[in-house]
């Protein structure tokens, strides 16, 4: 059974995604974070 009105939370069209960084990258990236910005705060 399909709808013909949008439902709250749904997007009207398809959106480009960014793939998450392989699993691998996270030393480096997390190294990279601390020279960039000094903290590992994230709130």
């Amino acid at each position: 059974m399909s709808c013909s009105y949008a439902v709250a939370g749904q997007f009207e069209q398809a959106m480009p995604t960014i793939p998450e960084p392989h699993g691998s990258w996270v030393n480096a990236l997390s190294k990279e974070w601390l020279v960039r910005y000094g903290t590992v705060d994230l709130l």
